[in-house]
């Protein structure tokens, strides 16, 4: 489970009073708030089109040869981030829907 800084950083940087349950299960890295710069930074190699894509997978990969991970850490760093990218995600998707919303709130039909 992330605790500490990484836990305070995704309720921070998504809005969140508590880590949501898709999160909860990632295992407890001692020292795991480099997974998270891993990740911001690794957000800036998804495709962006009509919305934002998951990070791709080429990435994670170069970024994981990048530090060298043994076999066992290279698994778990897969793995948060990908939890991470689902979460983020789902909160720009909803953050879109409730923007849209919003934006058409008010709206007078001029027919």
């Amino acid at each position: 489970m992330l605790t500490g800084l990484a836990e305070d950083r995704i309720k921070q940087g998504l809005g969140f009073d508590a880590i949501p349950p898709a999160l909860q299960n990632i295992p407890d890295i001692k020292g795991d708030e480099w997974i998270l710069t891993a990740f911001w930074e690794l957000s800036t190699c998804r495709s962006i089109g009509m919305g934002a894509g998951p990070i791709p997978w080429t990435s994670i990969k170069e970024y994981a040869n990048e530090l060298e991970l043994e076999a066992i850490t290279r698994e778990l760093f897969f793995d948060a981030v990908r939890y991470l990218d689902i979460i983020y995600l789902e909160h720009v998707t909803q953050e879109n829907a409730n923007a849209s919303k919003k934006g058409n709130t008010g709206r007078k039909n001029n027919r």
